[in-house]
């Protein structure tokens, strides 16, 4: 039984450890972006999973393990449970905070009215693109960026944190007058995101993460 124990607690380490490595990677490369459930997942979730791998690892190395039968059915009952809550969480939580931000976008797109302008293509053709604003009747509208990769078809949709302050009503802007830029940069999924004169008096510059959704001002 203590070879079982041992077979299985080893087992889960590693993908404990597997766990912990992915979140982190996709967190720290910007691949998902860092929302309130992120960050919930990584005080709550990632951070006892670590202790849990440090805790292992320390007591496999010294031979420690539970002795009787009792204690080690509890013991591997323990450590699958643990296992297959904690860091299967962190496998599956990067999309959430997306799926969430996309979920809401929809939600908002059906009151209230919706400005859409044309569809655009970035100057190294990867991405087309259009500003959709959301709520244009409310006191509150918001703005998402709606980017399609040309080549897979896939289609993002990305908050973006404008001032709404415009120069025309949002009712009356022109579909077909472009209001913000989409421009590549050195870095392959980073672009930025530029308003221009037809929609407000003040530009404003926004970093566009295409691989993760996510957005960023600058200016």
């Amino acid at each position: 039984m203590t070879n079982v124990v041992k077979i299985t607690w080893i087992a889960m380490i590693i993908l404990s450890l597997v766990a912990l490595l992915w979140f982190a990677y996709l967190v720290l490369f910007r691949i998902t972006a860092i929302g309130p459930g992120t960050q919930l997942i990584l005080m709550f979730v990632w951070i006892p999973t670590l202790i849990f791998v440090v805790i292992s690892i320390v007591l496999l190395t010294k031979g420690k393990a539970p002795a009787s039968i009792n204690s080690q059915i509890c013991f591997v009952l323990f450590i699958v449970i643990f296992s297959l809550v904690f860091p299967v969480t962190l496998l599956r939580e990067p999309g959430f905070e997306r799926q969430q931000r996309e979920i809401a976008e929809r939600n908002r797109q059906s009151i209230g009215g919706v400005f859409s302008e044309e569809r655009r293509t970035t100057s190294d053709g990867k991405y087309e693109y259009r500003l959709s604003i959301s709520g244009i009747y409310t006191e509150n509208p918001s703005a998402s960026l709606v980017i399609t990769n040309t080549a897979t078809n896939g289609t993002r949709v990305i908050p973006i944190d404008f001032s709404m302050e415009v120069r025309e009503p949002l009712d009356e802007l022109s579909p077909d007058v472009a209001l913000v830029k989409l421009s590549p940069t050195d870095e392959e999924f980073i672009y930025v995101l530029t308003t221009t004169l037809y929609f407000k008096e003040e530009i404003e510059i926004f970093e566009i993460n295409v691989r993760s959704g996510s957005s960023r001002r600058l200016e």
